[in-house]
């Protein structure tokens, strides 16, 4: 596929499948997505976005453990046309931006199956967070861990320290294990993970994996100074180091690929912070 054009003019083929009975449910937030339904889905399509624009969309106000949001039906009972667009204001258990994202979609579907505003409402208030999934938990001494260890690759890294940017009330300190079947762009994406890491301004950012070593020099080529990085093949070590420079209120991001089982340094930090 080569791009992230190739990839989603690939996924284009699901819209290009659907016969002219179906409902295509549409992200506007993804401009891509957008383009190619308009081009090859002639049926109905029920747009979303967190614009607040489309059939379902949502203003929004995210936090690290949870998104409050006022969810807005403009496809219920020619609201579109009269003006008078259903609202529901959502708590979301989820944190970050790209979840209210997701929520939204899932609204969108749910519309386009014949629930009603208040059926969908009740659902996402009771969704419940997959396990390291920007799984938030408080520490004893104050620490907020960002358990987003399940899996890693380029663009879900980016989501994960906008969330920690958006939400953590304190110091942000961050830990990146090996985002692995990245091929032949694995140096060059791992460098650009450093770049962006340092965007958050952490206090201190710690690089695990065979391309730790890029994570830490686009960290230091995009202004980190090298006291600030650490790389480290131990969970152990990585823990340790950040028990010696956190405290309460600091939120720590923790990612990698499954493979990386950055869930180690979790481990060794709440023995360290107190469960």
């Amino acid at each position: 596929l080569g791009t992230i054009e190739g990839i989603a003019r690939a996924k284009g083929e699901l819209f290009a499948g659907l016969g002219p009975d179906a409902t295509a449910v549409v992200n506007l937030d993804d401009a891509r997505v957008a383009g190619l339904v308009r081009e090859l889905h002639h049926g109905r399509n029920l747009r979303d976005g967190t614009g607040g624009s489309g059939h379902v969309g949502a203003v929004d106000e995210v936090s690290l453990a949870r998104a409050r949001f006022e969810l807005v039906f403009e496809d219920v009972d020619g609201a579109r046309e009269s003006g008078g667009a259903q609202r529901r204001i959502i708590e979301l258990p989820l944190g970050g931006r790209h979840n209210t994202q997701n929520a939204v979609a899932a609204a969108a579907c749910a519309r386009s199956l014949g629930l009603t505003p208040d059926d969908i409402a009740r659902g996402l208030a009771g969704a419940e967070p997959p396990p390291m999934r920007v799984a938030v938990e408080t520490l004893a001494n104050g620490v907020c861990i960002v358990n987003d260890a399940y899996n890693a690759n380029p663009h879900s890294f980016t989501a994960a320290l906008a969330t920690l940017a958006e939400g953590a009330e304190g110091r942000a300190i961050v830990v990146l294990g090996e985002m692995l079947e990245l091929g032949s762009q694995a140096a060059q994406l791992h460098c650009q993970a450093g770049r962006d890491a340092a965007g958050v301004d952490p206090v201190l950012l710690c690089a695990l994996g065979e391309h730790a070593g890029d994570v830490a020099r686009g960290a230091v080529e995009a202004g980190m100074t090298a006291d600030r990085v650490l790389v480290s093949g131990s969970y152990a070590d990585i823990a340790r180091a950040i028990a010696g420079v956190w405290r309460s209120g600091d939120a720590v991001l923790v990612k990698g690929s499954r493979g990386a089982r950055m869930e180690r340094v979790v481990e060794e930090m709440r023995r360290l912070g107190g469960a």
